[in-house]
């Protein structure tokens, strides 16, 4: 329409989706050369920035099936972190709709701090054990460490198998979503969970517990049947999760890359590069200046005045607080890649072809909103039949049909 108006010309729909397309190529890069490039990438940054771990794998077709990414600033960084990781995925929304996966922890200023990345070709039990699988050897199995997630069932089961020793728990935001379906929205079921799960002393948790059991048994039926108190309760967690009790950090990063998430894969891997190296020297910027007036993180600090003094804060504070942990944390650099003209590839990387993940478009408009999550649901519609006008189901199956 534009186009008829301005230029006087007629284009048809395929005709200008074409030309965006093309545009888009040249101005982001080509999705299949991308691929065809991302050996050579991998490689040229872990030459540029030290001890970062890089895998990939194709099928046996040579087609992209997995990656994994995590620089070598933020697997040292996280040793001064509480031993708390969360972890989701997201879709991908360019020509290969593949997933992206991540790994964050919480630093002790309550900022996120991102471990791991890894791109992978659907998501489901195979490629979440896989990732698990290279996290493990940055972060080993420990008693010490929580892992929490939503209630993905390839999630649940690919945790059982690589962290056996660790604490697996659950995301009580996505608890509380599926409560919202038991008891409405606008019930007071939701927070009433929400003040029982961050319940500190079993005293406190018997009591909210009994009244959300009274006030709304469906709900209590449902936490009995879906989840026990140790995955989702602060009282009877099993490890140390701290207040850490959602995905949210995790999931705040994601929605952070919604719109680099349409980009070819190199051109997303700038993007997440950059956006953690920006994050690094703001925070080492911060810790600099906080280092001269305080020997605690911000927030801390500001917790335990009001009721300790500073010598009593220092006793009582764990290790994660302290300023000097959270210099550590953000005293390394991300350098970014170099332009491809000056990569020097060996002939080993340089002769490995990656060909693009198989994938079959839809037909239609691609979908680029967020998927809901297990446990997650949204606004239903409702079932209505067009013949009888009843709720529950459609003509198809109307047993009031006219002849």
């Amino acid at each position: 329409m534009t186009m008829m108006q301005n230029k006087g010309l007629g284009v048809s729909y395929y005709k200008a989706w074409k030309g965006k397309q093309l545009a888009l190529n040249h101005l982001r890069g080509d999705p299949e050369e991308s691929y065809r490039t991302l050996p050579a990438y991998l490689f040229v940054v872990k030459q540029v920035n030290k001890d970062t771990i890089t895998h990939l794998e194709s099928d046996s077709s040579g087609r992209f099936k997995y990656m994994f990414l995590a620089y070598g600033v933020c697997i040292s960084g996280f040793r001064r972190m509480r031993k708390v990781i969360a972890i989701d995925g997201t879709f991908l929304k360019g020509k290969y709709r593949c997933v992206l996966l991540l790994a964050t922890a919480q630093d002790g200023d309550l900022h996120q701090y991102p471990i791991a990345w890894a791109v992978v070709d659907s998501e489901n039990e195979m490629s979440w054990t896989w990732f698990l699988q290279k996290l493990h050897e940055l972060i080993p199995d420990d008693p010490d460490l929580v892992i929490i997630s939503d209630r993905h069932a390839a999630i649940i089961s690919s945790v059982a198998v690589v962290y056996k020793h660790s604490h697996h728990l659950h995301c009580t935001w996505h608890l509380s979503q599926n409560i919202g379906t038991h008891c409405g929205k606008k019930g007071g079921g939701v927070e009433l969970f929400m003040q029982t799960a961050y319940a500190c002393k079993i005293s406190d948790f018997n009591m909210l517990y009994e009244k959300l059991k009274n006030q709304y048994p469906s709900v209590a039926t449902y936490l009995e049947k879906s989840s026990s108190p140790n995955k989702w309760s602060r009282t009877f967690c099993r490890g140390n999760r701290y207040d850490i009790m959602t995905t949210n950090g995790a999931e705040s990063i994601n929605s952070r890359l919604s719109e680099e998430r349409e980009l070819p894969i190199i051109a997303l891997l700038n993007a997440i590069q950059n956006m953690v190296s920006v994050w690094f020297n703001k925070h080492r910027t911060a810790a600099e200046l906080a280092s001269c007036r305080t020997k605690l993180t911000p927030s801390i600090e500001l917790i335990l005045r009001t009721r300790f003094t500073q010598s009593q804060c220092l006793k009582l504070c764990s290790p994660y607080y302290l300023v000097h942990m959270w210099r550590q944390a953000y005293s390394g650099t991300i350098y970014p890649v170099p332009h491809s003209r000056d990569w020097k590839i060996p002939d080993y990387i340089s002769n490995l072809e990656m060909l693009p993940p198989n994938f079959k478009p839809k037909r239609g408009r691609p979908n680029k909103r967020r998927r809901p999550s297990i446990g997650e649901f949204g606004r239903q519609r409702k079932k209505k039949c067009s013949l009888c006008n009843d709720v529950g189901h459609y003509k198809t199956k109307c047993t009031r049909k006219t002849t």
